[in-house]
């Protein structure tokens, strides 16, 4: 039951945002009609829409992968390396590039767990969202205010109700800072008008290259970026962009190389993600991999279509002035990037460990691509296709909208045992017996409280399904060497059994005594 006071808070804020959607319908007379039906329901969604993202955020130190995902930035500022070879070093799930480390360099400034992983989560969503407000500002028309936060708001629903793209936005992995450096480098060739302005070509290459240096499966992006460029601004403009992506490339590439060792990373992000096997038979996943992105996909692709059949149809100056009224737009270039980056998201999919997020590097882009198709409708000064993305507008916001109920119920409930978090409680636990117990899945609680990095479970399995299984004596090297409890909690639900099998091989003089009242899977050293 939530409280009396909770309840209240929500009705006064809805209130006050409905009573401003009234004011809306009932005083702007001087607004056309479906400006204002657009604009009556903006103040109640973005209430709405930032009480979900507020109970995405907060739920974030409760997802155990979000922990095992920062240790790498942590270790990295406790002297640790963040790739080490084969046969040495504590053994992480460090499969991506040094860039999705660096960005959530700012969460170490948190003194507690719970702190760090919040800010790891705002991060994130800072990042996703980012490009996308930035392109609304610059490039949408100020007359037309309600229509770009409109879009924005439809956005902001989707990617809440979407598991892909809510993975991706609210999560700390390389998924965030993949995507948000991936649509800045998109908005920047969008902000391009003149062939001379070289800059913005360069600053365009060096955020695709740290796209792909944070994710390798936006690696097709800068090609997506450089056909754009091409068809946009010529072949002039395409051959000093390639050479502004080899530029960047190199030295990027250079730096990273000479800062984390070259030998160490390629072992790492090529050679054991390259031997990770399928999930099953590969037909059968490239069908249902394939299937699960058209229909993540599907409202996303027919906001595209039926947007462009309605855009363009009408265009009676022939095919050459179609042409140049696409080249001329913004949202080909995010529908583009989605279609390069549609085969690296299926084989992602498809790998063992590959999650529906993998589905977002398709999905994030083709969504700005149908926001902007949507916009550049509203704004057009053709009255047909004006008033249809208007109307759409409005009918997709007070849709989204009534089903967020559920969700905001849910943040006081999240924020009730906010404190009590695995992370908290295993920090705790560490605090009150220094040295004396070892939490496999809970690197980044070792780390904050001891200073020490040990193994994490998973990249146990990580290390084996690459080829490259880690022996006993290396396994021994990263632990607690006087440790004579070993606490499993939740990396995730799925892997659970997995994780405690793959570590406790390693560990024969340990018994399980079952779960604690924390919910633990405890194992204690047994007495001789």
């Amino acid at each position: 039951m939530q409280p009396f006071a909770y309840n209240l808070t929500l009705a006064v804020l809805f209130a006050g945002a409905a009573a401003v959607g009234i004011w809306f319908l009932k005083w702007k007379k001087d607004w056309p009609l479906l400006d204002r039906v657009v604009a009556a329901p903006l103040a109640v969604g973005f209430v709405a829409l930032l009480g979900m993202c507020a109970s995405s955020v907060l739920q974030v130190p409760f997802f155990g992968w979000n922990a095992a995902r920062l240790a790498p930035t942590f270790a990295l500022v406790n002297g640790y390396r963040l790739y080490y070879p084969a046969d040495t070093g504590p053994v992480l799930n460090s499969i991506y590039g040094p860039v999705t480390a660096l960005v959530y360099l700012p969460a170490t400034l948190a003194k507690a767990p719970t702190s760090a992983l919040v800010g790891g989560g705002i991060v994130s969503v800072l990042l996703f969202f980012g490009p996308v407000v930035w392109l609304l500002v610059k490039m949408g028309k100020a007359s037309h205010w309600m229509v770009e936060a409109a879009a924005f708001l439809c956005f902001g629903f989707i990617t809440c109700y979407s598991y892909p793209l809510r993975y991706s936005a609210f999560c700390i992995h390389a998924d965030a800072p993949a995507l948000g450096l991936g649509g800045l480098a998109c908005a920047v060739i969008c902000l391009r008008e003149r062939e001379e302005e070289w800059k913005l070509l360069v600053a365009s290459a060096v955020l695709a290259v740290l796209s792909v240096w944070a994710k390798q499966t936006m690696a097709l992006m800068p090609v997506a970026l450089a056909v754009w460029v091409l068809v946009r601004f010529g072949v002039a403009s395409f051959r000093r962009y390639l050479l502004a992506l080899c530029g960047a490339g190199l030295m990027v590439s250079v730096v990273f190389v000479l800062a984390f060792g070259p030998s160490a990373m390629f072992f790492n992000l090529f050679q054991l993600p390259s031997h990770h096997p399928w999930q099953g038979e590969k037909v059968k996943w490239l069908v249902q991999a394939s299937y699960e992105l058209l229909d993540e996909s599907l409202l996303v692709l027919a906001v595209i279509v039926v947007g462009f059949v309605l855009r363009y149809s009408k265009n009676s100056s022939g095919l050459r002035s179609w042409r140049d009224d696409v080249r001329a737009s913004n949202w080909p270039l995010f529908v583009l990037v989605g279609v390069f980056n549609t085969p690296a998201a299926v084989l992602n999919r498809v790998k063992i460990g590959g999650d529906m997020n993998a589905l977002s590097v398709s999905l994030y882009f083709w969504m700005i691509g149908a926001m902007l198709l949507v916009v550049e409708m509203a704004e057009t000064e053709e009255k047909i296709g004006a008033q249809t993305a208007k109307a759409a507008l409005a009918m997709l916001v007070i849709g989204f909208m009534a089903n967020a109920t559920g969700r905001l119920k849910n943040l006081y409930s999240v924020a009730e045992v906010f404190r009590n978090n695995q992370q908290e409680v295993a920090c705790r636990i560490l605090r009150d017996n220094p040295g004396a117990v070892y939490f496999p899945n809970n690197p980044l609680a070792h780390l904050m409280t001891e200073g020490k990095l040990y193994h994490f479970s998973y990249g146990l399995i990580d290390r084996r399904l690459g080829g490259h299984t880690v022996t006993t004596e290396h396994f021994r090297a990263y632990v607690p060497p006087k440790a004579h409890a070993v606490f499993f909690g939740s990396v995730w639900p799925g892997n659970e059994t997995m994780t405690r099998e793959e570590t406790m091989q390693y560990l024969p003089g340990f018994i399980l005594k079952g779960k604690d009242s924390y919910g633990w899977t405890v194992y204690l050293r047994a007495e001789r």
